[in-house]
């Protein structure tokens, strides 16, 4: 994910949902390094606070964004632990 990605506002909420739903796509396949991981679940969130003046995310996106949160929180514990065992067992 490039830099000028992640500060780029999405055009309006179709593109903001549309972007919002790939990120979720991408996460629930888990092919993402915890890297990509990351910037995803930090663009989403950015997504989901974009000038909520202007739209409201739908509750079942703001659902699976609470959800990814979730997904990714137990991502990093998990490699954190693998991480963890590695150096114990040097």
């Amino acid at each position: 994910m490039s830099k000028s990605a992640k500060s780029t506002p999405p055009k309006n909420f179709e593109a903001a949902v549309s972007e919002l739903e790939g990120l979720v796509a991408a996460m629930e396949a888990g092919n993402l390094t915890l890297e990509d991981s990351l910037a995803a679940y930090k663009r989403g969130m950015e997504l989901t606070v974009l000038r909520p003046e202007a739209y409201a995310l739908p509750e079942s996106l703001l659902a699976e964004a609470k959800e990814l949160t979730a997904i990714v929180t137990v991502s990093i514990r998990t490699a954190r632990n693998n991480q963890e065992k590695k150096r114990k067992q040097t």
